[in-house]
């Protein structure tokens, strides 16, 4: 997949090159598009599988996550190269990237219009609330709270097989009305895994205070990786996932303009980030 022939970069100057061919996004399209996504080259982002047609016919092409490295204009669309945390790559369309996710727990009554919910290896977005009930004819019964969803991944589910299809539908009398609702209903005894966004801070704190001990001025971006510039040298430290895991584990590379210069916890990195005269 190309790396340097793309219609426009995420950021910095695009070099001069031919018009795209008809139909495809020009390169002010992409800028355009790079512009209102809210992403850069380097940020940490996941998306859902898709169905993509290929010669064999259509497959489904699982989702994952990983830094955007590339972004260019391919098929009609602005598509990303997203170097994944397994180590291979993809190339989704831009606009279905988002910024990588955590979930935090919530108690049922705690949910809220918009919340998404991750139930049964779906993602399953809050759109309405239902009527509460109680969980018994008595009035001192446990309070029922329920919600009306759309699962945002239907194309995971589907490959994935464990929630029937016909759980997904919903009908008004002979009429199919939708394919891809979900209810999620529970007690306040009944928590819910709900999306939020990893912020910089979550990840990059310890790392931007062992740098502002050292006298440096960092600055922290979207999925804890940190940017500074020392003793004239613009270095960039992206988080580290575990080689088995693959969740961070408190190790940052540092990456400086001829690449990366090593791994570090949080003080070492500022110590050589303090210390390093060359790039």
């Amino acid at each position: 997949m190309p790396e340097n022939t793309d219609a426009a970069r995420i950021s910095g100057h695009a070099p001069a090159r031919p018009p795209a061919p008809a139909g495809e996004p020009s390169a002010m399209d992409v800028r355009a598009a790079v512009g209102a996504c809210g992403l850069a080259l380097g940020d940490l982002v996941e998306y859902d599988g898709r169905i993509v047609d290929a010669e064999e016919g259509r497959r489904f092409v699982p989702g994952g996550r990983g830094r955007i490295r590339d972004v260019w204009a391919a098929g009609g669309e602005v598509v990303a190269r997203v170097e994944r945390e397994d180590g291979a790559s993809d190339a989704p369309a831009l606009k279905d990237l988002r910024p990588a996710t955590t979930t935090v727990s919530k108690a049922s009554g705690e949910l809220r219009a918009g919340d998404i919910v991750r139930v049964h290896g779906m993602r399953v977005r809050l759109d309405a609330p239902n009527p509460p009930h109680s969980t018994d004819t008595d009035t001192e019964g446990d309070v029922v709270h329920s919600w009306t969803g759309t699962v945002l991944n239907l194309a995971d589910v589907h490959a994935a097989g464990h929630v029937p299809r016909s759980h997904l539908r919903r009908w008004s009398g002979l009429t199919l009305l939708r394919e891809d609702a979900w209810t999620v209903q529970g007690a306040d005894a009944v928590r819910r895994d709900v999306e939020v966004p990893l912020t910089a801070p979550e990840l990059s704190a310890p790392l931007v205070a062992a740098l502002r001990a050292k006298g440096l001025e960092p600055s922290a971006r979207q999925g804890g990786v940190v940017t500074v510039t020392a003793h004239g040298i613009d270095w960039k430290l992206e988080p580290v996932p575990h080689a088995v895991t693959g969740e961070w584990c408190g190790v940052w590379s540092a990456v400086g303009p001829k690449g990366s210069r090593g791994m570090f916890v949080a003080t070492n990195a500022a110590s050589f980030i303090a210390d390093r005269r060359v790039p």
